[in-house]
């Protein structure tokens, strides 16, 4: 101002403008002047290699310049002021351009050799400077990722919201986890089909819908490069909760309804029908046997529509027909009831047919056909009604719902084939509820769908398991939205899911009262064996919802012959009960009532007391006789008369029939308890087969009671040939001849022998050698024979029997007799020297020396024939290894044997078992060789053997 003052005056003009500067120089730095806008900072790639080149460029514009400026104070960039930086690396390029607004700059940068995340800058200023009212400056910057592996796609590691499944109004915390290879920074994005989203920090946000439905929520993670990567979860807004599980009484439920009682019905295919339960308690009133049920729903009077393999009926809660829906089509798969408009509906599922019948059961519309059109069904599983009369068809072999006017024009269809929301694998049943909300089954994924009116999906409930919620198999829905329930059944589980629709609310449940007539019944008493007359148990339901009885179990003699199921309220049944007892005296029992009403269970004491009648009880009450020879009398057979009862039994008359003779020890009267005895004799006067009754007529009410006998005479004549033997006069201790005796059947019938022995004061003197006889059957015409061995003893005389039994009741002997010579025995009397000469000594005796088997077939094996061996010697034996020589020796064997190796006393005998058995045929014969030694000497004696096989002529 000094020099202006001192030198030559400067124009008016002049001064304007110094005074002009030098006020903008007093006035505060930026009083009308705004700081440049940095429009963007871009760079070629955020992410490069180590030494890679990265291209920057810069936009910016001076907001004091309206449009496009060159010139004047702070109203564009100056080109000159532009200045890059970075905190790693070289920028080894710059065009800072040309000073203006809007203004733009390039430049480019080298990465270092190391990887790193590295801030690149650049600051821009304005015209603006001290005769300007000063300078403003604006810096940007950006960050730029150098990496080996440059590019990477971030990865989200887990989306998780907290809770994935909440109540309208309520919110969930969605956090959203991820990481970058490259290590970049990412930048997190949210979106929703459904519901309000409220992003938080990097990485959160937060989730709330005020209506049901479901929400897929979407988070995006974004790198500096661009790269991004998406993950979604579903998030099911819902007002339908778990309220419990209904899992006792049942095996395999299928479909369902409630009526208005509260009264759960349940087709239960593994029970073979219809299981009525309380929805309230889970518990179980009572049974309706029905095997072919498929389908039920109750209907405006609380009836039960039920459908089966034939058709579809409405019957009463007890399981009586009421009136036929019956159309001839086939299986029905579902029914459903129209209650506002009164309508029972049935659907077909081989026709692919919809059938709707007016209260009276007349036909009033009827829709639908097997095919892939629009208004067609393939396997129809479901039907519900909605509130304004439309048929809701669950169509499983599409796979979609169809909603049906009466005309059977198609209102709407959503669904379709798939395994996510709002799709079907193996859609099943459907049910509307009372808001026209469409709730349906899909088996395959174990959820349940519930569908707005219009067809758009509004939650998913459930999921696969056997816990309270979760289903396996899910099959019928049922709405009890009076009780504020949905209730659904698991074939699989087996069980009922029970669900809450919306906020639990009071619910008053009706529910029924038993009042029991009496706890005791006394009869009186009565005979064992018979029913008595009835005694009544009456069950008053004084409740305000039906009584169900689900069991009655009876114990004791006891039995009920009327009952019944289902009680209405203010109505009774009577329970009738009969006593059959089955011991004298006096019984116990009780019967016991389990029902739907509370206090089970509830136990009637029964009572009684028994006696038991005046009885005929036979020990047999067929007598079968042996064969009997005519002119003779069987031995008796006795048959026992009892009286098992506790009173008299009068015996009025005993009479037989036939051949037979009897004798009693019965009289009039046969105390209880007690018993009598007949004996019964067989004597026949004809030949063959002939009978006889004995009548027996008393107070037992089985009189008369009778004996059935049977026998067969016969005419029997046995010829023993001969009919005596006579060994004569032996050496004592000597032994005679061998003699056969043959026994021919001489008379009419076949012939049993009994086993036949020699009796008699000296029958141990007599030996039977060989019996073909003993057991046998003779038939007539035919014989058969034995042999008889005579062995003195000290008797000079012997004598014996034969006895040969029969089964006709007769016997036959044959006298035997010998003896032995003691009077002289010097011989000269007699004339018989042979005691003189000194006879050979035989170690043993076998009798008998010769053995012939009968006749057999090839393969047969012939009976046993015994060998006895003797030591008549007075010096003891030793016995060396018995065995069977000769060509023919294979065909025999020893069976038995009580003889080999062993010493035999003086007088002392063994025997030796011997048996033919071959393939071949022909004549065979063969030695049983006995080794025996006295003093030293062997001595082998010989037992021959013989038989004969052949082929039947």
């Amino acid at each position: 101002m000094r020099s202006l003052m001192r030198g030559t005056p400067l124009p008016l003009g002049c001064l304007s403008s110094v005074f002009g500067a030098l006020l903008m120089l007093s006035l505060p730095s930026g009083a009308w002047a705004t700081p440049p806008v940095i429009d963007s900072l871009s760079a070629s790639s955020t992410i490069t290699a180590p030494d890679g080149l990265v291209t920057l460029e810069v936009n910016a514009h001076d907001p004091d310049c309206a449009s496009t400026c060159s010139s004047g104070c702070g109203l564009y960039l100056r080109s000159d002021l532009t200045a890059w930086s970075a905190d790693g690396g070289t920028f080894v390029f710059s065009d800072n351009g040309t000073s203006a607004s809007p203004y733009t700059a390039t430049a480019q940068w080298q990465a270092p050799s190391g990887e790193g995340t590295f801030t690149l800058s650049v600051s821009v200023s304005d015209s603006g400077g001290m005769m300007c009212g000063g300078r403003q400056t604006t810096a940007g910057s950006l960050q730029v990722v150098v990496s080996s592996n440059p590019g990477a796609t971030p990865v989200i590691e887990s989306l998780v919201g907290d809770p994935v499944s909440l109540f309208p109004g309520e919110s969930s915390q969605l956090t959203c986890s991820a990481t970058d290879p490259d290590g970049d920074p990412l930048s997190y994005g949210w979106s929703t089909d459904f519901g309000v989203l409220t992003p938080g920090t990097q990485g959160s946000s937060l989730f709330v819908s005020p209506l049901p439905g479901l929400a897929t929520v979407t988070c995006t993670a974004t790198d500096l490069s661009g790269a991004a990567a998406s993950e979604s979860i579903v998030l099911s807004v819902s007002d339908v909760t778990t309220d419990g599980m209904i899992a006792s009484a049942l095996s395999s439920p299928h479909r369902l309804d409630v009526d208005s009682m509260g009264d759960l019905y349940v087709v239960d295919r593994g029970a073979r029908g219809i299981t009525a339960m309380r929805l309230e308690t889970g518990d179980l009133m009572y049974r309706i046997p029905m095997p072919g049920a498929s389908s039920v729903a109750v209907d405006w009077h609380d009836r039960l529509v039920v459908g089966t393999k034939s058709g579809a009926g409405v019957y009463d809660r007890s399981g009586v027909l009421v009136l036929d829906l019956g159309t001839g089509i086939g299986e029905v798969s579902d029914v459903a009831v129209d209650v506002h408009a009164h309508r029972f509906i049935s659907l077909y599922r081989q026709a692919g047919r919809v059938v709707v019948h007016d209260e009276d059961g007349v036909v009033v519309a009827a829709f639908g056909e097997t095919g892939d059109g629009p208004g067609q069904l393939m396997g129809p599983s479901g039907v519900a009604v909605t509130p304004n009369g439309h048929v809701v068809v669950a169509d499983s072999g599409h796979r979609s719902i169809k909603v049906f006017d009466l005309d059977g024009n198609l209102v709407n269809e959503f669904g379709g084939t798939g395994g996510t929301a709002g799709q079907f694998v193996e859609l099943d049943d459907v049910a509307v509820g009372p808001d026209g909300v469409v709730y349906a089954s899909d088996q395959y994924q174990s959820w349940v769908q519930t569908f707005n009116p219009d067809g758009t999906l509004r939650e998913v409930i459930g999921s696969y398991g056997e816990g309270p919620g979760e289903f396996m198999t899910p099959a019928g829905i049922a709405s009890a939205a009076a009780f504020g329930k949905l209730v659904v059944a698991s074939v699989n589980t087996p069980g009922i899911q029970v669900f809450q629709l919306g906020s639990p609310a009071p619910v008053v449940w009706p529910a029924p009262e038993a009042d029991f007539s009496t706890s005791d019944l006394t009869f009186s008493s009565q005979a064992v064996g018979t029913t008595s007359g009835p005694l009544d148990v009456t069950v008053t339901n004084n409740g305000t919802a039906p009584l169900g009885i689900h069991e009655i179990a009876v114990s004791g003699p006891f039995a009920i012959v009327d009952r019944c199921d289902l009680i209405d309220p203010g109505e009774w049944c009577a329970f009738t009960v009969v006593f059959t007892p089955i011991s004298p005296g006096p019984t116990q029992g009780s019967m016991t009532i389990r029902s739907s009403a509370g206090g089970n269970p509830f136990t009637v004491s029964i009572s009684g007391s028994a006696f038991l009648p005046a009885e005929v009880v036979l020990s047999l009450e067929n007598l079968e006789f042996t064969r009997q020879g005519l002119g003779t009398t069987s031995h008796p057979q006795s048959v026992f008369i009892h009286n098992p009862g506790t009173v008299p039994l009068t015996l009025s008359n005993i009479v037989w029939s036939g051949p037979f003779a009897m004798t009693s020890t019965c009289w009039s009267q046969l105390a209880g308890g007690a018993s009598c005895k007949l004996a019964i004799e067989f004597a026949p006067e004809s030949t063959g087969p002939t009978a006889g009754i004995v009548t027996i007529e008393s107070s037992a009410v089985t009189s008369p009671d009778r004996i059935t006998m049977s026998g067969e005479g016969i005419l029997l004549e046995l010829t023993p040939d001969p009919a005596g033997v006579d060994f004569g006069l032996l050496a004592a201790g000597g032994s005679g001849a061998i003699e056969p005796i043959q026994i021919l059947n001489t008379g009419a019938g076949q012939v049993t022998l009994g086993s036949l022995e020699v009796v008699g004061d000296h029958s141990v003197d007599f030996l039977l050698a060989t019996d073909h006889c003993s057991n046998s059957r003779v038939d007539p015409g035919q014989s058969c024979w034995v042999e008889i061995a005579f062995t003195p003893g000290t008797a000079s005389l012997s004598s014996a029997q034969l006895v040969i039994p029969t089964d006709a009741g007769l016997a036959y002997d044959v006298s035997l007799s010998g003896g032995i010579v003691s009077m002289f025995a010097d011989g000269f009397e007699t004339g018989d020297t042979s005691a003189w000469a000194t006879p050979q000594a035989k170690a043993v005796q076998a009798v008998p020396a010769t053995v012939v088997f009968n006749p057999l077939v090839p393969g047969a094996e012939s009976g046993s024939r015994v060998v006895t061996l003797r030591n008549p010697t007075g010096e003891a034996t030793y016995l060396g290894q018995l065995r069977i020589q000769g060509n023919d020796a294979i065909e025999f064997v020893i069976d038995h044997d009580s003889c080999s190796s062993t010493w035999l006393e003086p007088g002392a005998s063994c025997t030796i078992g011997v048996r033919m058995l071959t393939l071949n045929e022909g004549s065979f014969s063969a030695v049983l060789v006995v080794p025996a030694a006295v003093a030293d000497v062997w001595q082998p004696d010989r037992v021959e053997l013989g038989g004969t096989v052949r082929w039947p002529q």
